[in-house]
């Protein structure tokens, strides 16, 4: 099968707390731009994934590996816009979820997974009010800061699992005046807004490919 899937979070009432401004903001903007022609996941999730080995990190070039037993992850790719972290994930085998606010941009998403011959689940959620129930072997929030989110989604990932954030930090604004100095980090902050259940396993900032100052880390829920 391709394109969307069922997904049980839906059918236990995730995603209702959606407000139609929200909504409707998000999918204005995305119905006004084009999906990208080509997948570009983030460079640290493509680090990420090796389907059918044990699942393990290294450091440096950290690199995901399923599970012990072979079996794909499972992955929930939060505000996960047009998704191309997701589908490359689900390109590599995994489970995946895509998770947005934005209907249009997961049906977008949806019609790129049929494309890619992929299979995906698409859920409407506003992550700012919930996070998305588990759990989930592996979260990814990517260009997406709701301090409170990243506070809270330890309940959602499995003890042994992983948070990858990508997210770029106040220094990117002496370049580039969006996304603005709301939705952005300050300075070495990101480790500690995910609180004590981690283990952090990377953690940088630097100067990236797509001239963003970002925030790369990667973490293992260990309670």
């Amino acid at each position: 099968m391709t394109g969307i899937g069922t997904n049980p979070l839906v059918a236990h009432g995730y995603g209702r707390g959606v407000t139609e401004s929200d909504a409707d903001r998000w999918d204005t903007r995305y119905r006004q731009a084009d999906p990208p022609a080509r997948l570009s996941p983030d460079p640290l999730v493509t680090t990420l994934s090796a389907p059918g080995t044990p699942m393990q990190l290294s450091a440096p070039g950290t690199r995901l590996r399923s599970s012990s037993s072979g079996a794909p992850l499972r992955v929930a790719d939060l505000a996960c816009g047009w998704g191309d972290n997701g589908l490359w994930l689900a390109s590599q085998g995994h489970d995946v979820t895509l998770i947005d606010v934005s209907r249009v941009a997961l049906d977008a998403a949806a019609e790129r997974a049929e494309a890619l011959g992929v299979e995906v689940d698409t859920v409407v959620a506003d992550l700012a009010a919930e996070a998305p129930p588990g759990p989930w072997d592996l979260a990814i929030v990517a260009h997406y800061l709701e301090r409170p989110l990243l506070g809270s989604i330890h309940r959602s990932v499995a003890v042994g699992g992983r948070l990858a954030c990508v997210i770029a930090t106040e220094t990117t604004l002496e370049r580039h005046e969006r996304p603005g100095r709301r939705f952005v980090l300050d300075r070495g902050e990101l480790p500690s807004l995910i609180g004590s259940p981690w283990e952090i396993e990377r953690f940088d900032e630097d100067w990236r490919p797509n001239d963003a100052h970002e925030a790369w880390l990667v973490a293992r829920r260990i309670a």
